[in-house]
């Protein structure tokens, strides 16, 4: 959910965040030794173009479909180039660099340093790729292309493009062909700073194809927009993978259109499916997480141990038809979370960890081991906005300090307001077994625990301090031993 956001606050994030540049963003496997690799064609030399260049090793690949492998020499270590690299071939190609730099500073205005246009998979390994004035990596999905496309990236470091770091782009020509993209052991960072809305790693699936997408230990940092930005148009779904991946710093650039750590928009009717595990989201200048859901499909995302801290709206946010409705429902569970200090002071923010359903699906969330403290609107907030039921299990919690937010959110029935937890829906949709145990919840600006309809179970409830209450809400409360 993207807002505008006030003067004052522009003021703010800027002045907060001045040492943010995009420069000097070093590579994450500087130093690494390398070594002898194999190919069908080893590049030898570190010049632009000529026998033995990486620039040659290509147009030998297109005029070879046998062509699928391009090793490096130990020799070659940082290629300047003169313009962009492009491989129109439609086989399958791995590239493994031996740790060699594509610098494309020198390449020329609006230019990607590496383009691939022909379908076929491409496997990056050990390669770093850097200043180029358009995309650093830039995959083109043909019209005609079925199938699956892979595209997996090895000890890269993509850093200092002006445009997204990496674009897998398949929403021009909205091809047939869905779409798999995994980084592994990777480093995106300080990407997009040209024009609003270029990320780190973007990721566009049209047609009818889904959207698998993978990343493990790897670090998305400091980059202009979002630090991945997933979107799927079509009819597809969208399928992730994240384990021990950081997403820190992301999306100062356009002060009117902050963006997130991690970004997800899936339309259609199309899922949004999968687990992010050991990872955090922290210090981004819009949600840290930000998974949206339109139409029919469901969000069907688990998070285990997961840090979404210090952002400047949601530290966590799951919404179901934020822009059009459709019918889709929310079945997550979350376990092992911290969602701390977020919020920022922006008008608009609504909980650290946030999970909202807005048409006719059900709400059917599992929490447990939950730190949401010090947040600048409430600790947790559900909600179901709709027509369709909520079951909330909420077992462990932690949830202390959490204050008001700006305006509009001036009474202590309002999104925002500063409960520890905040469960918002009807008589009709908050089921009579939703439950709520083992929670400490105090020195909230609202109440420790606020349900605004229906009956809830209490199980050693505790807390003080809350400006409204260890209860509050319209709810009947029943104590369980």
């Amino acid at each position: 959910m993207k807002r505008t956001v006030a003067a004052l606050v522009v003021a703010l994030v800027v002045a907060a965040c001045s040492d943010s540049s995009p420069s000097a963003v070093a590579p994450l496997s500087a130093g690494v030794s390398p070594t002898i690799v194999s190919g069908d064609v080893i590049v030898t030399n570190s010049n632009d173009d000529g026998p033995g260049s990486f620039r040659d090793a290509i147009d030998q690949a297109i005029a070879s479909s046998t062509i699928d492998e391009i090793g490096f020499a130990p020799e070659v270590n940082t290629i300047a180039l003169q313009s962009g690299i492009v491989f129109s071939g439609t086989q399958n190609l791995t590239i493994n660099a031996n740790h060699a730099t594509l610098d494309a500073s020198g390449a020329g205005d609006d230019v990607s340093a590496f383009v691939t246009t022909g379908g076929g998979n491409l496997t990056l390994i050990g390669l770093t790729v850097a200043n180029a004035d358009g995309q650093g990596v830039e995959v083109q999905i043909p019209v005609g292309k079925t199938g699956t496309v892979f595209v997996a990236l090895t000890d890269v470091n993509i850093l200092n493009n002006t445009g997204h770091g990496l674009l897998v782009q398949d929403q021009v020509l909205n091809s047939a062909a869905s779409l798999n993209v995994s980084v592994t052991d990777s480093r995106v960072a300080g990407n997009g700073f040209s024009v609003s809305d270029r990320d780190g790693v973007r990721v566009n699936e049209g047609g009818v194809g889904a959207l698998t997408f993978s990343s493990w230990n790897s670090r998305m940092e400091d980059n202009a927009a979002d630090g991945i930005e997933l979107d799927e148009t079509g009819t597809g779904d969208v399928t992730i993978d994240v384990f021990r991946t950081q997403l820190l710093r992301n999306g100062i650039f356009d002060p009117a259109d902050l963006d997130d750590g991690f970004d997800i928009d899936e339309a259609g009717d199309g899922n949004i499916s999968g687990q992010v595990v050991s990872s955090a989201a922290n210090h981004n200048y819009e949600q840290g997480l930000d998974f949206n859901e339109n139409d029919a499909g469901d969000i069907r995302v688990n998070l285990t141990d997961v840090q979404a801290s210090y952002n400047l709206q949601e530290g966590i946010e799951y919404e179901e038809d934020d822009d059009f409705a459709g019918g889709g429902g929310i079945v997550t569970t979350m376990d092992h979370i911290q969602t701390i200090g977020n919020g920022g002071g922006l008008p608009g923010t609504d909980a650290g960890l946030k999970i909202r359903e807005k048409s006719t699906g059900n709400l059917d969330a599992t929490l447990s081991d939950i730190i949401a403290s010090q947040n600048i609107a409430s600790g947790i907030q559900v909600e179901e906005s709709g027509s369709g039921t909520m079951i909330v299990r909420i077992d462990k919690a932690l949830t202390n300090a959490n204050t008001a937010a700006p305006a509009p959110a001036v009474d202590p029935d309002d999104a925002g307001y500063g409960h520890g937890i905040e469960i918002l829906g009807t008589v009709s949709t908050i089921a009579p077994f939703s439950t709520f145990s083992n929670i400490a919840t105090s020195t909230n600006r609202g109440s420790g625990l606020f349900v605004n309809a229906g009956t809830v179970n209490l199980t050693n409830v505790k807390g003080g301090g809350n400006g409204a209450g260890l209860t509050g809400g319209a709810a009947t409360f029943v104590e369980v031993p």
